[in-house]
């Protein structure tokens, strides 16, 4: 399966939870510009009832843009977590066998 992620690769990871936060701030900038644009320069170029349902529809989207956003950045935290969570264990790993110790 191509999209599985082997967390063993991590800095494969790494840099899949930094293209997802790239991804997730283009996709604010786009979607403020278009709000912006709806809102500002639009606005003066068409009025009317149209523009009227236009804009609230637009602005009844805001919110689902912005949800969006935010899991693409809790999704791009969740993979640092796994990084780290995974490097910390390699780390404890090698020491407990350095040392003779059992690993957990």
């Amino acid at each position: 399966m191509a999209n599985i992620i082997d967390i063993s690769d991590t800095e494969a990871v790494a840099n899949t939870a930094l293209q997802i936060k790239g991804l997730a701030d283009d996709f604010y900038k786009e979607y403020s510009d278009f709000f912006n644009y709806v809102e500002g320069e639009l606005s003066s170029a068409w009025k009317g009832a149209d523009y009227d349902a236009f804009k609230a529809h637009v602005s009844e989207q805001k919110q689902a843009y912005e949800t969006f956003k935010t899991i693409m950045e809790e999704y791009a935290t969740v993979l640092d977590q796994a990084v780290k969570a995974h490097e910390q264990r390699v780390e404890e790993s090698k020491i407990q066998a350095t040392q003779g110790g059992n690993v957990r």
